[in-house]
């Protein structure tokens, strides 16, 4: 069995080093395609949306939500999913 330790997870408190990095990706995000307002433009380049492609980007795969609904209910047993409220 594999416990993960208790530094790694998402922390609920974002430190300024965390919105420092993520403020940097999306700058050079943008910049990639030649902008913020190239981007609301609709100008994406060709070449970084290769790229993207290339390395793994896919597109998104929606659930056929009609068929999960017409599938046979399962009931689920979420006794422990909140052990205080009884």
């Amino acid at each position: 069995m594999y416990c993960a330790s208790d530094d790694i997870g998402d922390d609920p408190i974002t430190t300024e080093d965390e919105i420092t990095v993520e403020v940097l990706f999306a700058e050079n995000f943008l910049d990639s395609f030649g902008g913020e307002d190239e981007v609301l433009a609709g100008n994406l380049k060709n070449a970084v949306l290769c790229k993207m492609s290339a390395y793994g980007w896919e597109d998104v795969v929606e659930p056929d939500t009609t068929e999960y609904m017409h599938g046979p209910y399962d009931p689920v047993n979420n006794t422990s999913s909140y052990p205080g409220l009884r």
